[in-house]
């Protein structure tokens, strides 16, 4: 299991962009201990957020319809 600043060099973030996605829950974590406690992340952990984050080649989204605005005029 890696810790927040091994996770971040495995992943080239800073720890803080670890912790943020271990508080919105989007990357696998463990908690050692009480209280906050340590927070260990799983190898495979690490794999699936970066297998989730993958953008097929060749998919095309187009942005959002920007809302009309009454109050402004072209």
């Amino acid at each position: 299991m890696l810790t927040v600043a091994q996770a971040a060099r495995r992943l080239q973030v800073s720890p803080g962009l670890v912790y943020s996605l271990v508080a919105e829950r989007k990357l696998a974590h463990v908690r050692i201990g009480r209280g906050r406690g340590l927070i260990r992340i799983p190898e495979e952990a690490i794999q699936e957020y970066l297998a989730r984050q993958q953008v097929p080649a060749g998919e095309r989204k187009l942005p959002p319809a920007l809302p009309k605005l009454k109050h402004l005029r072209l």
